[in-house]
């Protein structure tokens, strides 16, 4: 396995998992629902117009909120409408389990843990750049943080109501860990944003 070995061939490593990283992207999502996405981006860009014309958000605030607001549709339609259900919810409250499969018994559990975190950073990032530019730091902390856990944790549970997957407690801490890394590059993108404008 690869996860023994010293150091990983990023391109054998992609190679090997690349059906898991297509599945759920939107190369695999049925015309229909490639309309239905694009319909939906186009009146979130109206709405995000609207809003920015009557002042209400600025332009980075519309163009973020767009891309928030479709990126979760996106989120929803792979990971819920798309999805096969399960004869049976499932539901796992089992903390860290996947990092004992990974680390302690050396399972290939490494793709699992990885997607749960990246699939949250865009939402770590857009969340806070939504606000207004007024608002304080530990506001956009805090508002992100939460409204982001909140999202995750909508998600699973509608993973198990709709018995679509397994709803995973381990889930909701790396979409947590994927949220604080978004934050933190939507803070270091700030920093760098001001310091070029100066």
């Amino acid at each position: 396995m690869l996860y023994n070995q010293g150091a990983v061939n990023i391109i054998e490593y992609f190679n090997s998992h690349l059906p898991y990283i297509k599945k759920g992207f939107v190369i695999d999502i049925p015309i229909f629902w490639k309309a239905v996405i694009l319909a939906f981006a186009l009146v979130m860009i109206v709405i995000a117009c609207v809003l920015c014309k009557n002042k209400k958000l600025s332009i980075s605030a519309a163009v973020a909120f767009s891309l928030l607001t479709v990126y979760l549709f996106v989120f929803l339609v792979c990971a819920i409408i798309l999805r096969q259900a399960e004869p049976e919810a499932r539901l796992s409250l089992d903390v860290l389990w996947a990092y004992k499969k990974w680390l302690i018994e050396k399972q290939n559990f490494f793709p699992e843990i990885a997607g749960n975190i990246i699939i949250m950073i865009p939402v770590g990032f857009l969340l806070p750049a939504c606000m207004k530019k007024s608002a304080g730091l530990k506001k956009k902390f805090v508002f992100t943080l939460a409204t982001g856990f909140l999202i995750s944790f909508i998600i699973e549970l509608m993973q198990f109501v709709f018995k679509k997957g397994l709803a995973d407690v381990d889930d909701l801490l790396n979409n947590f860990i994927g949220i604080l890394i978004g934050f933190l590059i939507y803070i270091i993108t700030a920093k760098v944003i001001k310091w070029v404008s100066k």
